[in-house]
């Protein structure tokens, strides 16, 4: 039977195959955590500076513009100009969220976006950041990483199952921050890894920063690699674990029996993959740690 409007057959249109595109990156933190270091880590990175917290890093970048309008403009020409860029940073949410919401009350002439009523004006700001996120993809679309990079706040979060308890969520509006949550492949909440002490009022902080990228009950945090759920906040273990989300183990087991061949550490490597089995990233750690050795060689 044919679809009406599809022409042909809706069987030649599966796709089975995994579609490789570069990653849609969020991650929020308190001040200070080390959010911009991270982004400016990436590949050949961009970054738009709303914050202008940039200028401590050698990183590319652009002073945030002034106005919503600038600011997609801004991105959709990076989308469609010839340039080598392969990671736009957008630093950070926040900023970018308060020129949409003064768009969005100019063109209504409201003063805030509560006053347009029935909740119109988040409506009207959704729509707006809809169309910020459609000229993110076409950035991504072109061969781009996204990484977002937002400030934390504590709300209170009202779960079915576990009632009420306070968490760490991006800074953002609820509907913006649920359209940008879902439209990402990774949320990560950094901080200063820390712990408190067994039958004691007083934390250790150990001052290793660290990403969570699976939901715990004090933050929002996903990803779509299965990623560890805490990890190093770094760029090449952010970069190799996702890349081992992406890949076969066998493809990654083979890279890391040419990489060892031949050298001192052939005999271990060969230990260590038996062990790993068919974890991508178990693989992916033995991939990254064996390549540092032998560049420190």
């Amino acid at each position: 039977m044919t679809i009406q409007g599809f022409g042909s057959d809706w069987r030649a249109r599966v796709i089975s195959q995994a579609v490789a595109l570069p990653p849609r990156i969020l991650v929020y933190a308190p001040p200070g955590t080390g959010k911009t270091t991270l982004a400016a880590s990436a590949p050949r990175a961009l970054i738009i500076d709303f914050d202008r917290g940039a200028d401590q890093t050698s990183a590319a970048r652009i002073a945030g513009p002034s106005s919503w309008s600038d600011s997609l403009s801004l991105i959709r020409s990076i989308s469609s100009d010839a340039h080598d860029y392969a990671t736009l940073v957008v630093d950070t949410l926040d900023p970018l969220e308060e020129l949409a919401s003064r768009h969005v009350c100019e063109e209504a002439k409201k003063k805030t976006l509560a006053d347009f009523g029935y909740g119109a004006g988040y409506e009207a700001l959704a729509a707006e950041w809809r169309l910020m996120l459609g000229a993110l993809d076409g950035c991504r679309s072109r061969g781009m990483s996204i990484v977002l990079l937002g400030h934390s706040i504590v709300r209170q979060s009202n779960d079915p199952q576990l009632g009420g308890y306070d968490q760490f969520t991006p800074q953002l509006q609820k509907k913006t921050w649920a359209m940008t949550s879902r439209w990402c492949d990774v949320v990560g909440f950094a901080n200063f890894d820390a712990a408190r002490l067994e039958d004691e009022r007083r934390a250790i902080v150990t001052g290793e920063r660290m990403l969570w990228t699976t939901r715990g009950t004090g933050f929002e945090a996903k990803n779509r690699y299965g990623l560890p759920a805490k990890m190093p906040l770094s760029w090449p273990a952010l970069a190799a674990g996702i890349r081992a989300g992406t890949q076969d183990a066998a493809e990654i087991r083979a890279r890391i029996t040419a990489l060892a061949a031949g050298t001192a550490h052939e005999a271990r490597a060969a230990m260590f993959m038996t062990d790993a089995g068919d974890d991508p990233q178990k693989l992916a750690a033995i991939e990254s740690a064996l390549s540092a050795k032998i560049k420190g060689a």
